[in-house]
């Protein structure tokens, strides 16, 4: 439950919610969370993993690759640049489809579990975003930024994650199916207080 989708729904919805100029903030929480998620979350469900093994993952090295492009100041060539998009691009319709065939072969047994986390993930979520919010004082913008991303769904990811190590995938697919259903009545709400 502590990782949420965003990535996926996160970035443009930051951006719809605030502009362009909320992409950056909103970058550095998906980086921050995509490094976290790749290493504690990981070790979270295998207690004998790595912490070497996080840096190994694309993820987690595209994402300091782009740190060090972007600092040094040198462009993409656009070939490649095409190439990393289309990979990309067909990498959320993988996850979302090994989550569907997950679900097909679901036992009916897990959607009240998945009930309860996927309306306790957007609820503790907030709950975090609001303390930290304040605790921090941050300016308005990053305040119902926060918000917003405390109230995402959780990842397909997290299906992803508990289905290689074997911990109850049946559950997090629960979960993570009907935390996205829900997510436009939560995001509406959440986006309503954000945006006041």
């Amino acid at each position: 439950m502590m990782f949420n989708n965003c990535g996926n729904l996160g970035l443009p919805l930051a951006v719809l919610a605030f502009g362009p100029d909320a992409l950056a903030p909103a970058v550095v929480v998906f980086a921050v969370t995509n490094l976290v998620h790749f290493s504690f979350g990981i070790w979270l469900l295998d207690r004998q993993a790595r912490l070497l093994d996080a840096w190994r993952s694309p993820s987690v090295l595209a994402a300091f690759a782009g740190v060090a492009v972007s600092l040094s100041g040198l462009g993409v060539w656009p070939p490649l640049m095409t190439a990393v998009r289309m990979v990309g691009d067909i990498a959320v319709p993988l996850m979302l489809l090994a989550l569907g065939v997950r679900m097909a072969e679901s036992r009916i047994g897990a959607i009240g579990f998945g009930l309860k986390g996927a309306l306790l993930r957007p609820l503790a979520g907030t709950a975090a975003a609001w303390m930290a919010a304040h605790a921090f004082g941050l300016p308005k913008r990053e305040q119902g930024l926060l918000l917003i991303y405390g109230a995402l769904p959780p990842a397909v990811l997290n299906y992803m994650f508990a289905e290689r190590y074997r911990q109850e995938p049946d559950r997090v697919a629960s979960m993570v199916l009907i935390g996205n259903a829900i997510a436009p009545l939560v995001l509406s709400a959440a986006l309503a207080v954000a945006l006041r």
